[in-house]
Order: C-alpha cells, then sequence, then structure tokens
C-alpha cells in the first residue's frame, strides 16, 4: 500500500512538471499568439500552412518586446500581420567600439536610440567597468547621445538605458584608443 501511495505521488508530480513546462511555452512571453498576447485571435487561418506562418510570425514579435531580436530581423512577410499590431517603442540592445588609430569616436544622436522605435531615453544606469580603467565622468542624453571619459585605454564598460515605453536595453562600450583618454560620442 505504501509502494502504491509513493508511486501515485511520483506520477503526479511528475505530471505537475509537464503542465508546469507546458504552461511556460505557452506564455505570450514566447509566442504573441497565445491567449493574453498581442496577437491573440490574429494567428489562426484558414490553412495550416498561413496558420505556421502566423504563429512564427508572434514568436517574432514576442522576440521583438523582449528584445531579442531587432525590427530589421523580422520577415517582410510578418509586416502583413504588424501592421495591425502595435508594437509600441523597443529598445536594443547596442555596442560601440572605438578602434586603436581612430582619431575621433562620435556618435551623434539618435545614438543608442539609432535601432529603436524609441524617440526618447528618460533613464539609464550607471555605467559598471568590465575590465580596464575607472570611469571618469559619464552622461547619456535623452537624444541617445553619450559622453564619457576613462582613465585608461582598453577600458571595456556597459549601462542599460530605459526609453519613454518603459523598454530596456543594454549598451556595452569598447574603449581600445591607446592615445587618447576621453571620448565624446555626443556633438
Amino acid at each position: 500500500m505504501r509502494r502504491l501511495l509513493l508511486v501515485m505521488l511520483a506520477i503526479i508530480s511528475a505530471f505537475g512538471m509537464v503542465m508546469a513546462v507546458v504552461a511556460q511555452d505557452e506564455s505570450p512571453a514566447e509566442n504573441a499568439c497565445y491567449a493574453g498576447g498581442e496577437m491573440e485571435g490574429k494567428c489562426d487561418w484558414p490553412t495550416e500552412e498561413e496558420t505556421e506562418w502566423a504563429w512564427n510570425c508572434g514568436w517574432y514579435y514576442a522576440a521583438v518586446q523582449s528584445a531579442e531580436v531587432s525590427l530589421s530581423q523580422i520577415p517582410e512577410t510578418c509586416s502583413i500581420l504588424f501592421g495591425s499590431v502595435d508594437l509600441g517603442c523597443i529598445a536594443v540592445n547596442d555596442v560601440f567600439e572605438n578602434e586603436p588609430g581612430e582619431p575621433e569616436f562620435t556618435v551623434l544622436p539618435p545614438g543608442v536610440l539609432d535601432n529603436d522605435t524609441c524617440t526618447e531615453v528618460v533613464s539609464y544606469s550607471l555605467p559598471v567597468v568590465i575590465e580596464g580603467g575607472a570611469i571618469v565622468s559619464f552622461t547619456l542624453y535623452t537624444d541617445g547621445g553619450f559622453d564619457y571619459e576613462v582613465m585608461e585605454p582598453g577600458t571595456v564598460f556597459t549601462f542599460a538605458y530605459t526609453t519613454e515605453s518603459g523598454s530596456v536595453a543594454n549598451v556595452t562600450v569598447y574603449h581600445d584608443m591607446d592615445y587618447i583618454d576621453t571620448r565624446s560620442l555626443y556633438k
């Protein structure tokens, strides 16, 4: 009897874990076509091929919302569906790098907003040095440009910014110049 009870508990526990995994896979964060997603009701089409296409676009929509892919990575065929869905303001991660020997490294506005659908930075985190020296000063402007000064060449740092919609992206800056220690990326 005790053994039967343990077996039944094990089966119920395994069933619960499987259901949790299935429920996680059906999250709107994974695919916007799922219940509660922005594309709910727009993904079931007359043919199996069209439905598969719409659900694939639903995955792209969710991936753009979570900044896993940029808008430029969405297949053109999804634009038909997205035309009926408000993608909102989406911030996309950035990398800035200056190459040795380059006399100036300038990123004009829209700077970090260049690959976003957003138009304004409302806040940012203080930069964190990953490698190299210390950061002397740092300012990120609402139009996406930023200024910084580091103690030594070879410094790598990151920061995050938040846009007007609350979308967040991370930025990594590689400062490799060995003959200058002040960079102005905002002009």
